[in-house]
């Protein structure tokens, strides 16, 4: 195939209908038509990289179009090749399959103005009209057809009454030359092929019967004609029905698959809902712990804000420290540790943890430190006496007291 010069058409179709274009390209091949497929392409060949390389050496393009309509011209990796025929003055023929929707689908702007080709059962011989568009020649058959037509025309003009008779269609298939070809393209046709038996079949059965009866050359030909048209119009309405029935069947299809997905979809939102009250109740219990927070003492001992042995009255609202100590009663230098938690303050720009000697009216020299919002810190005080640890805010123009906790310094023993 790619050792090829020249080819007649390049055929570009979706993968899934391959099979309906096979058959097409077989029956262009008997006629000489020299068709570029990528699947005919050595394995592991990149089709793009080849169709670049041959592309001026064919002389058309035909685009298949299948059950997706024209999803496939959307393709951007393939429209800058059929704008290259277009450019060169090639033809570029949509050609619709057997299995293409009812309705033409919108075509890219450079497609617009061509003919179609249809294989979907409304033009006769659709493999002619893709031959004459590939090459620019109409076929012998084609040709023979037109003939018949013409002595048929012709003759009716010439008749009285408008009457045929069998002796007269025999000789204007003879002159036209168009029974013979018939009568051999029938005898060399499968049986299991699956392309669409020609349309004058039928009307050749039609005449064998009448020349078979003999004298009874009276029968009119138009009135065969008329049955013949009711007999393809029941099979064309037979064929609707089976494509609705298919199309009905598709959509309880789709409904069926789509149920399953609808409860996944109710039973991850469930999870989801679930997950977010998880969220809430941990974010609550966090809260609770900044509020209550659990301190391990210098002795190890666990104790929380609501079970110190030494912790203040602070009230239920307003800002507060919570202030607590491991006990009330020291040694001097004796350390004592204070746990904090500032907590409802409206505005601060720093904290801060003084321990005031009570006795004396006044702070220890290093009674004071600065503090964060949260935490411990350590006092070591020199004197005996009344102490209070007191907890202040700075509001941004003085420090503010807000709360306190007394404890008392024993002398050594």
């Amino acid at each position: 195939m790619v050792e090829e010069k020249e080819f007649h058409v390049f055929l570009y179709y979706e993968d899934k209908d391959r099979g309906k274009v096979e058959n097409i390209a077989k029956q262009l091949k008997k006629r000489g038509i020299k068709c570029w497929d990528k699947w005919e392409l050595p394995p592991g060949s990149s089709w793009q990289r080849k169709l670049e390389q041959q592309i001026e050496n064919i002389n058309a393009a035909a685009v298949f179009i299948g059950n997706n309509g024209s999803g496939l011209l959307n393709n951007n990796e393939i429209r800058p090749y059929l704008q290259k025929f277009q450019n060169r003055g090639c033809p570029v023929i949509p050609v619709l399959l057997a299995n293409a929707p009812k309705k033409i689908p919108k075509l890219p702007t450079f497609l617009v103005d061509k003919t179609w080709v249809d294989f979907r059962g409304s033009q006769s011989r659709p493999i002619d009209r893709l031959f004459w568009g590939i090459t620019g020649k109409v076929s012998e058959q084609e040709l023979q057809v037109q003939e018949f037509f013409k002595r048929f025309r012709k003759h009716l003009q010439t008749t009285q009454n408008g009457d045929l008779y069998f002796q007269d269609i025999q000789k204007i298939l003879e002159e036209s030359k168009l029974l013979e070809t018939l009568i051999k393209e029938n005898s060399a046709r499968q049986e299991k092929e699956r392309q669409k038996k020609p349309n004058f079949l039928p009307l050749i059965f039609l005449l064998f019967l009448v020349g078979g009866i003999g004298g009874f050359g009276g029968f009119k030909l138009h009135e065969a004609i008329a049955k013949e048209q009711i007999n393809q119009l029941a099979k064309e309405l037979s064929s609707l029905k089976k494509l609705a029935s298919q199309k009905d069947n598709s959509v309880t299809q789709i409904n069926n698959e789509a149920l399953p997905l609808k409860d996944k979809i109710e039973t991850t939102e469930i999870m989801l809902k679930e997950k977010d009250d998880q969220i809430k109740n941990l974010q609550e219990q966090l809260n609770e712990l900044k509020k209550n927070p659990i301190i391990k003492d210098p002795e190890g001992t666990i104790n929380s804000n609501n079970t110190k042995e030494n912790s203040t009255e602070s009230p239920s609202t307003g800002p507060r420290a919570n202030l607590t100590t491991d006990k009330t009663t020291y040694t001097r230098l004796e350390p004592i540790t204070v746990n904090f938690y500032f907590q409802d303050i409206p505005q601060s720009e720093g904290y801060q943890i003084k321990l005031y000697y009570v006795s004396n009216q006044r702070s220890d020299r290093k009674g004071y430190k600065y503090v964060n919002e949260n935490g411990k810190t350590e006092f070591k005080p020199q004197r005996p006496g009344d102490y209070e640890i007191r907890a202040y805010v700075n509001s941004g123009s003085e420090w503010v007291e807000v709360e306190k906790l007394p404890i008392k310094i024993a002398s050594e023993l």
